[in-house]
């Protein structure tokens, strides 16, 4: 649905899980997945808010990626990964 390519680019208590990994373009990098559910009602204007979002997030420091995927079996959850050079990066770009 939403991507910004993350180029070359530990849970929290957030109910986020998130891993450093390595190999190809993304060593080394800190990637955090969060699940989204909404109500079915929801999913056009979840959809049309990150399509339109601000674009802010991308020039946060250590910032390299964002993907949006829609369940396709599951209308209302969604499945965000965005990819960082730090945890620490990743939870200042949050605040």
């Amino acid at each position: 649905m939403t991507s910004t390519d993350p180029g070359d680019a530990s849970g929290g208590s957030d109910g986020r899980a998130a891993a450093t990994v390595g190999g190809g373009d993304a060593t080394g990098l800190f990637v955090v997945a969060s699940t989204i559910a909404i109500d079915e009602v929801g999913c056009a204007r979840l959809e049309e808010a990150f399509r339109g979002r601000l674009r802010a997030v991308e020039a946060t420091p250590g910032f390299r990626g964002l993907q949006v995927w829609r369940e396709a079996k599951q209308p209302g959850r969604y499945l965000m990964v965005s990819w960082w050079l730090s945890r620490a990066d990743s939870l200042a770009g949050s605040r």
